[in-house]
Order: structure tokens, then C-alpha cells, then sequence
């Protein structure tokens, strides 16, 4: 079984959660929400995983999580694990998403290289969508019975 310790994990949160208005300054606006910007589920998450790798980092995907705008969380996601894997090399990641978060991850997956998707060692959603094929052996998707995002 692969090793699933991992410093740095991003975390897309649902649709409305906040900060939805931030302009250039998403990390200004996430500071002033008790999530910071990684909503409920990823702050309750990400909490957690420091418990058990308190080295652990996080990464509140930067998107306005307004209806509609998973691809925008999906660019996000593609562009700061090529520029962190470009920069860290041997680092591991993990992403995680809840309701339109989860969208957002899973359209990132297939935009992925090979060489950075091999590092990513675990996907954690909730109220999302199934996991992608090719992520299945280290992803898990939460739904609830009815939830009719998943």
C-alpha cells in the first residue's frame, strides 16, 4: 500500500461557501471567514490531518464557488500542483472537495500530467460526484441517500 502521508493537500469547498467575493485578494478575504476559505468540510478535513501530520499544509482553492464555476476551481488546482510539483519534487499531495468542490476535482484529474498525478496519493470528497477512473485505488467519495449532486 502506498505511503499516504502527505504535507500538502488542496481543498475546493462547496458552492456559496465563502469568501465568494474577493477580487485579487482571495487570501485576504479567506482569512476573515472562520473556514478560511476551505469551507466546512476541507477546514473540518485538513483540521484533522494535522492531528495525525501536524506538518501538514493546506491550500483553499481560489475560486469564486458561485454556481457554475468548478472549471475555474479545476484551472486552479492544475495550475499551483504544477507550479508546487515543479518546485518540490519529491512532495505528495492530497485533494479533497465537497459538492462543487468535488467537481472541481475531478476535473482537474484528467488534466493532470502522469508525472504529477502519480503524486497525488489521496482524494477525499463529500457530495460529489464518483471518483475518476484512473484515481479509484486512493479516492473515496462520501454521498449521502437522495443527495442529487452525486
Amino acid at each position: 500500500m502506498k505511503s499516504l502521508v502527505t504535507n500538502h493537500h488542496y481543498l475546493a469547498r462547496a458552492t456559496t461557501e465563502p469568501p465568494q467575493r474577493f477580487g485579487n485578494d482571495f487570501e485576504g478575504a479567506a482569512a476573515e471567514v472562520p473556514t478560511k476559505g476551505y469551507g466546512a468540510a476541507g477546514f473540518a478535513l485538513l483540521q484533522e490531518l494535522q492531528k495525525l501530520v501536524p506538518a501538514a499544509t493546506g491550500y483553499a482553492v481560489h475560486y469564486p464557488a458561485a454556481m457554475g464555476t468548478e472549471n475555474q476551481g479545476a484551472a486552479d488546482i492544475v495550475k499551483w500542483l504544477t507550479a508546487r510539483s515543479a518546485a518540490c519534487p519529491q512532495q505528495k499531495y492530497a485533494l479533497g472537495g465537497h459538492s462543487q468542490g468535488g467537481f472541481a476535482v475531478v476535473n482537474a484529474v484528467p488534466q493532470l500530467p502522469p508525472a504529477i498525478l502519480t503524486r497525488v496519493v489521496a482524494i477525499s470528497m463529500f457530495g460529489s460526484p464518483e471518483c475518476k477512473e484512473e484515481t479509484a485505488d486512493r479516492c473515496i467519495s462520501y454521498c449521502a441517500d437522495g443527495d442529487i449532486v452525486c
